[in-house]
């Protein structure tokens, strides 16, 4: 009964983990990124004006079908018309979905029964218009719906970015905002660093929006809020809709943002491409549009640093050292200088330190210099120890020298002469005898 009851309960086991592994393939299966469709945000527009936002797609796709319902203030804006741009293949079919006189989102299809393919890039352009009477402030364009349909009307997940405009008061403002940006003027390649933001005058501010303008020798990685930032003011990262490059940020608050004089709003990290070439890249933010409390634009100067981007100096290091003298042998009281070679000879200027010794200082001394001074006859090892890494020795044979004290000079002077003088003694002598 038992065996029979374990084996009910395997059964059992096994079915759940049949059915539970379907669910779990499909996750996996629909596991990557998504395709992004982003809307043209913080357009900046007048009462009674009308402007175009841009619809763009990050990645190449094929689909049959794409059903979208955009949400917006309609006391503020109006949707006027919606219009297919280069990507889209010529059987592709833009249809428009209108709620009285609203227009509340599109839809795209095909017109031939085959797929729509397109490329990463903008796909269509909405066209809207202020109304005369708006209020001023920022209003977003939502995607209430956004929905792509394959083969057999299966449906792709995507990701949607919501678009908006920001209505602004008529004039500017006379005074001028600056901003001041601070990082390290040198960077080596692949390295990254903060550059920190921050506000030169006091500033009470709605809206901020700002460009990213760099060479390709600079890459931004983020954009981040800078420790001074009101904790209710939000950082928005804008990126190119076909690289994904960060190519701006905008700030906002549901709360008028108070800046005061060196506050940090910002902070912006960058990496130095990898490259060979020592190059001056040019960072700047181009403060597009800044809004006061009552919307009005406040003009800021473009920001504008230069980072050199220098290749890493490769220090060569010390492979093998030694000593070595030009001579061996010395005779007492001679001197001699001790060299150090080191391979390879680029890495010389790398000797930290030198620790110099003698097997027996009675016959031969070195100095800290390495200067080797010959004292008594006899044989000596020098040693050096080089950065605490290399050992090396020379061995000195030191000789008496063949010049005599001064003492001995008179006395071999003397027996000298004696010797001298007996010999002519003798040779008077016996030339005398021989007469």
């Amino acid at each position: 009964m038992k065996t029979k009851t374990r084996k009910i309960l395997a059964l059992i086991i096994l079915a759940i983990m049949v059915l539970t592994m379907v669910p779990v393939t499909s996750v996996l299966a629909e596991a990557g990124p998504k395709p992004e469709f982003t809307m043209a945000h913080n357009q900046i527009m007048k009462r009674d004006a009308t402007s175009t936002l841009d619809v763009t797609v990050n990645e190449k796709l094929e689909f049959n079908r794409f059903e979208a319902n955009l949400g917006y203030n309609d006391q503020t804006i109006e949707i006027i018309g919606v219009e297919t741009e280069e990507i889209l293949s010529n059987n592709a079919q833009l249809e428009l979905q209108n709620t009285g006189n609203k227009i509340t989102g599109f839809t795209i299809t095909s017109n031939d029964g085959k797929p729509i393919e397109i490329n990463a890039g903008k796909l269509l352009k909405i066209n809207v218009k202020v109304k005369a009477d708006a209020e001023f402030g920022r209003y977003p364009i939502t995607w209430d719906k956004a929905e792509l349909l394959i083969d057999n009307n299966k449906s792709i997940a995507i990701t949607t970015i919501p678009g908006s405009i920001i209505v602004v008061n008529e004039g500017t403002n006379i005074e001028k905002a600056e901003f001041v940006m601070t990082c390290n003027q040198t960077m080596y390649p692949g390295e990254e660093q903060t550059i920190s933001v921050t506000a030169d005058d006091k500033m009470e501010i709605a809206f901020i929006d700002a460009f990213l303008l760099y060479d390709e020798d600079i890459e931004v990685v983020n954009v981040d809020n800078g420790k001074d930032l009101p904790s209710d003011a939000q950082i928005s990262i804008i990126r190119n809709a076909t690289s994904g490059l960060i190519v701006g940020f905008s700030i906002q608050s549901d709360n008028v943002i108070n800046i005061n004089p060196n506050n940090e709003l910002v902070k912006i990290t960058v990496r130095a491409a990898v490259s060979e070439v020592p190059e001056e890249a040019e960072f700047a933010i181009d403060w597009n549009g800044i809004f006061n409390q009552d919307w009005k634009e406040v003009i800021a100067d473009d920001t504008i640093v230069n980072i050199n981007v220098i290749p890493h100096v490769t220090i060569p290091t010390i492979e093998k050292a030694y000593i070595r003298i030009d001579r061996n042998e010395l005779l007492v009281g001679d001197e001699e200088q001790v060299q150090v070679v080191v391979e390879p000879e680029e890495a010389a200027n790398q000797i930290e330190k030198i620790q110099y010794s003698t097997s027996n200082p009675a016959i031969a001394t070195i100095s800290e210099k390495g200067i080797i001074k010959a004292i008594t006859p006899g044989k000596v090892r020098i040693t050096a120890v080089i950065n605490d890494q290399f050992t090396s020795e020379v061995e000195v044979t030191v000789s008496a020298s063949n010049v005599p004290a001064t003492g001995d000079t008179q006395i071999v002077l003397f027996t000298s002469i004696m010797i001298l003088s007996l010999v002519g003694i003798s040779t008077l002598i016996i030339t005398r005898k021989r007469k």
